[in-house]
């Protein structure tokens, strides 16, 4: 009687532990679809949707335009208030009048980094790397790297800017 007893607690537990591994399993095949993540070693780089690559080209076109004015570019940043109010799973977001694009998420072995591009209004560009619990511009960074599923397959890796301040005095 133990015997038996004792067969069906290990085929429960390997069954467990086989069920664990499975869900733990990256499906391969939808890795290939150019609409997920490239995933290599330890870098994992966010493939932006159409929609958000053609707004990110368009407002990046007009900021770098020699016949924009100073109106005309001011137009296409949000507020004060409107940057303030952000929120959500964001690969463009704004803080300050700059704009930051994620690039990608890098994790090591000892850390967690995130590689943005930054643009300012007076066209200035260039890659800055965030850590993971770093201040920036009274905002802190905390990197998610999980891959949320959702209903479309995607994939996704969100990096969250949270206030580090309740109020803030204008």
């Amino acid at each position: 009687m133990n015997r038996y007893v004792l067969l069906i607690i290990i085929g429960w537990m390997f069954f467990l532990f086989s069920d664990a591994v499975t869900r733990l399993t990256i499906d391969k095949a939808n890795l290939q679809s150019p609409k997920d993540f490239v995933v290599n070693s330890e870098y994992i780089v966010p493939v932006l949707s159409d929609k958000l690559r053609k707004k990110i080209e368009a407002n990046f076109q007009t900021l770098m335009s020699d016949e924009r004015n100073e109106d005309d570019s001011s137009s296409n940043w949000p507020t004060g208030k409107e940057q303030e109010q952000q929120s959500g799973e964001l690969y463009e977001f704004f803080i300050n009048d700059t704009k930051l694009i994620l690039k990608a998420i890098i994790v090591g072995n000892s850390s967690k980094y995130a590689l943005v591009e930054r643009h300012d209004k007076d066209n200035s560009v260039n890659m800055i790397k965030l850590f993971h619990g770093q201040t920036v511009s009274e905002f802190e960074v905390n990197i998610d790297t999980r891959l949320v599923v959702f209903t479309n397959g995607n994939r996704k890796v969100i990096l969250n800017m949270f206030h580090t301040q309740e109020s803030r005095q204008l």
